[in-house]
């Protein structure tokens, strides 16, 4: 068992310094469901960065629908979700699903104010470093500019419906 935790430990450490080398403070840590405070920040910048596609996709953002649908993304989730912080302060989050051959990213969400920034970019490299040896599948809304960042990642159209892309990294 002690073996195990200095594995873990080692890992991120490793993943501390990856990300600080890419963008200095930036670090990550898991998401706690049990704290309210987790909880909340999580909805709220899942507002600030989906409301706008939303409202264009499917209308008015209905806040009481929109608290269920949370609700569920957190209970199916919650395990998966890690907070993006930046000098001590959380500014986003990612989630995302190991199967066999591959790493299902769900979401991946910084806060307006700190976008094109480049953290978005040093969090998708983390992410494809630590599944280097998986497909790396995403969906994401058609009119979201990301989609120009997960191009220049090597990320590739595999799919669409009538408001998403689905893409794919090998």
């Amino acid at each position: 068992k002690d073996k195990k935790c200095q594995l873990l430990e080692n890992k991120e450490t490793e993943r501390r310094i990856r990300l600080g080398w890419a963008i200095p403070n930036l670090t990550i840590r898991k998401f706690k469901k049990e704290n309210n405070k987790d909880n909340e920040f999580i909805y709220n910048v899942k507002k600030q960065v989906y409301q706008k596609y939303v409202e264009e996709n499917y209308g008015e953002w209905d806040e009481k629908i929109q608290r269920k649908l949370f609700s569920k993304f957190i209970n199916e989730n919650a395990r998966n979700i890690n907070i993006i912080v930046l000098d001590g302060k959380d500014i986003g989050f990612y989630n995302g699903k190991n199967t066999s051959n591959t790493y299902e990213l769900g979401n991946i969400c910084i806060i307006p104010e700190y976008q094109n920034k480049g953290i978005g970019k040093a969090i998708l490299e983390e992410i494809i470093f630590e599944h280097k040896n998986k497909e790396i599948k995403l969906q994401c809304f058609k009119q979201n500019p990301a989609i120009n960042l997960y191009k220049r990642l090597g990320f590739e159209q595999i799919g669409e419906t009538d408001k998403h892309y689905q893409m794919s990294k090998i």
